[in-house]
């Protein structure tokens, strides 16, 4: 589908002329809210985020305030200044959220996975000619397709003014990161749209604010056109992700010094998108073979506890004839995959034999 975006629009952060929408993960109180968004504005920070509607996995977790935080977010607006960013999944929310005057909706990953959903956001953005700016963060699980559907389905509708977000997606192996963020993903989607904003959410990437800098650099590197980024005004003490946000101090300290590497509208070269893609594999062989080696570690206590030997033969031969065939099944060199695995198995046999040399 030949699709077209128009420019966002959006003021840009003035020390690295990105866009930069901050705010908390969620409005908890109307003090809260006015605290944040005043140490912000100070800071330069132009768009302030806050979710009113919080979708969350399980009941009985803080699920937001709902519309009784759209006159907080109103204040926000006429006394510092700044646009106004809140996150809708369904029409409803879009309807409250246009007529009460915020600028930016986003679309949460859980919605954008739903396509009936995203039509009922859409159309009804549509029925409005003041239309604000709408931003589509990718789905829960590594589907591009998924991603992009949701965003034609909005320029279909008539929604003017589109960009993504990249947040990060869910993987059952081990990660440093909360949602590991597969950039060859966000890499395709703007591979496959040229003029579609991109913009990164390192705070729901990382899920830990110590890591949410060095995420925010690559993100610029990436050529994305800003950032959206989680920051309270004392965030040990938040109702929602506590971990991975920031207090606004902090957040202006790693912004201010950030900028645009190369003009976000520049496609990315090849052998950096290639390469990008490689340090996530490699990453994600990390995460396996941590995992595997902490199941060989509970194999190894249940040896010990039942008095069964460490080093089974048969077993590993039968494991590398099996390995064998699946290389060659995969394109793979089987001799490389022998001696990788033959490294593997060595290590967890070394970790089992200290487990059972503790009695």
């Amino acid at each position: 589908m030949d699709v077209r975006f128009e420019s966002l629009d959006l003021p840009l952060y003035s020390p690295g002329n990105y866009i930069l929408i901050a705010g908390p993960c969620s409005a908890e109180t109307e003090d809260q809210v006015l605290k944040t968004a005043k140490e912000l504005h100070e800071g330069g920070v132009k768009i302030f985020r806050a979710s009113l509607w919080k979708p969350r996995t399980r009941p009985g977790c803080f699920e937001g305030v709902g519309a009784m935080g759209l006159p907080w977010l109103n204040r926000v607006k006429e006394e510092y200044g700044m646009l106004t960013a809140t996150e809708v999944a369904n029409g409803l929310h879009v309807a409250e959220s246009i007529e009460a005057g915020i600028d930016i909706l986003w679309i949460g990953a859980r919605t954008t996975s739903n396509p009936f959903l995203v039509e009922d956001i859409a159309h009804t953005i549509a029925k409005y000619d003041c239309q604000p700016v709408v931003l589509v963060k990718n789905p829960i699980n590594p589907d591009i397709d998924l991603w992009a559907g949701s965003i034609e389905r909005l320029s279909s509708a008539g929604v003017k003014r589109i960009g993504a977000i990249h947040r990060g997606f869910s993987t059952y192996a081990d990660s440093l990161y909360r949602n590991p963020p597969h950039w060859q993903i966000p890499i395709e989607l703007m591979r496959r749209y040229p003029t579609l904003p991109m913009l990164g959410d390192p705070s729901h990437i990382t899920g830990k604010r110590a890591l949410v800098p060095e995420v925010c650099r690559q993100s610029l590197d990436m050529h994305y056109a800003g950032l959206i980024v989680e920051s309270h005004c004392n965030p040990d003490d938040a109702w929602s992700d506590a971990a991975q946000q920031m207090t606004p101090e902090e957040l202006l300290k790693v912004t201010s010094k950030l900028k645009l590497s190369r003009l976000a509208t520049c496609p990315m070269p090849p052998l950096d998108a290639w390469r990008t893609e490689l340090d996530q594999l490699d990453e994600n062989i990390l995460g396996l073979l941590s995992k595997r080696m902490r199941i060989a570690e509970q194999i190894g206590y249940y040896k010990r506890d039942n008095n069964l030997s460490v080093l089974q033969t048969n077993r590993y031969q039968i494991m590398q004839q099996e390995l064998k065939q699946k290389a060659c099944n995969l394109g793979l060199d089987d001799k490389f995959i022998h001696k990788l695995f033959a490294q593997i198995h060595e290590e967890s046999v070394r970790i089992q034999h200290k487990i059972c040399d503790e009695e």
